[in-house]
């Protein structure tokens, strides 16, 4: 990236993990399953060492999430119900 392209670029829009999980009310391990286990969840920008993500596309995230249009995801669902399905057969969990 040339100067020019980083000055023109907003760096205010980026937001560590740390702010994502407090933008989205949850555990900074939430986000990394959120990464793993969610196609609809942003994908971060690696500058250095460090993960961010665009504030527009997190945005945009929550309001999907909002209206409902992306469900919870399958290894989530299937997670839960291998959980009760254990649990009402009596097993300990």
């Amino acid at each position: 990236m040339s100067a020019t392209e980083a000055a023109a670029f907003d760096f205010d829009r980026l937001l560590p993990k740390s702010g994502i999980a407090l933008a989205l009310g949850v555990g900074e391990t939430t986000i990394w399953r959120r990464m793993r286990d969610d196609p609809a969840f942003p994908r971060p920008l690696r500058i250095g060492a460090r993960l961010y993500w665009k504030s527009d596309e997190i945005a945009d995230y929550v309001r999907q999430q909002k209206r409902g249009v992306f469900s919870e995801p399958a290894a989530l669902r299937e997670g839960r119900v291998r959980h009760l399905a254990r649990k009402t057969a009596g097993e300990v969990v």
